[in-house]
């Protein structure tokens, strides 16, 4: 129990560290009143109302005695293993790699082989080029085992499906940077990569420019137009977009002619 001083300053002494973790109370009613009061009070310091505010209320207890050690090492990489297989299915030396995992497969490779003696994972060589050591959920290769589906897709680019600049290298290109970059889109047809669209979302890069599949690459940025609600196309592999042999195919998903490129109308 705080006693004695000014109120004001041991409150926000006390709430300074609520805000760093070391407290918590058994009433979140103080934490609605705290925020309540900050947004209120406009930068300008108020005095308390009373001897017992409403951010005030409750008992306090501090969160040490309710929050464990830190993890051990295995703890951690067990964690991790189970982490990655969660996020891609199928786990190889190179998707550790690329998920920038300190240590790297070795230091997971013991959790791996601990779970694929146990039966709750497999091991086994799942997909070509990626090297022997690759271990996968049940259910990931029985997907792999089925069909694949058929037609272009349009990913994020960090989405752990996209192999590139991860599992796969990106193609070797000059004019552009190629990243899995948060806000950059992938277009993939059956794991191959058509095309890349810009963190920005302003330039799009693509790499088979066979007329067939404008149709399908108009839909796919269109797709990713309404998502964001809006979006304007400047460049089509380095040159404007509305002399782009893309801008009839798009002009037929929503997109019309600005000032800058080709901004999709919905």
């Amino acid at each position: 129990m705080a006693g004695g001083g000014d109120p004001d300053t041991v409150l926000d002494a006390l709430w300074d560290l609520v805000w760093a973790g070391h407290l918590t109370n058994d009433t979140f009613g103080a934490v609605r009143a705290q925020v309540g009061r900050r947004a209120s009070r406009s930068g300008r310091r108020s005095t308390l109302s009373s001897r017992f505010p409403d951010h005030a209320q409750g008992r306090w207890s501090l969160t040490s005695s309710l929050v464990g050690g830190p993890p051990d090492v295995t703890e951690r990489h067990t964690a991790w293993a189970q982490l990655l297989l969660d996020r891609h299915g199928v786990v190889t030396r190179r998707t550790v790699l690329a998920e920038g995992f300190p240590g790297g497969f070795s230091a997971l490779y013991p959790v791996y082989g601990h779970l694929e003696e146990t039966g709750r994972i497999r091991r086994g060589y799942f997909v070509e080029g990626l090297g022997g050591s690759q271990f996968a959920l049940a259910g990931a290769v029985d997907r792999l085992r089925g069909e694949l589906t058929t037609g272009l897709v349009v990913l994020a680019a960090t989405d752990p499906a996209n192999p590139y600049g991860g599992v796969l290298a990106w193609p070797d290109i000059d004019e552009v940077r190629l990243a899995r970059d948060a806000g950059a889109y992938v277009l993939l047809d059956e794991g191959d990569l058509v095309g890349y669209l810009d963190k920005g979302r302003r330039g799009l890069t693509l790499f088979d420019m066979t007329p067939d599949r404008f149709g399908q690459v108009s839909r796919a940025v269109a797709e990713v137009a309404a998502r964001h609600r809006r979006l304007t196309l400047i460049t089509v592999n380095g040159s404007p977009a509305t002399a782009s042999p893309l801008a009839a195919p798009l002009s037929e998903w929503g997109f019309a002619m600005a000032p800058k490129g080709l901004t999709y109308r919905g």
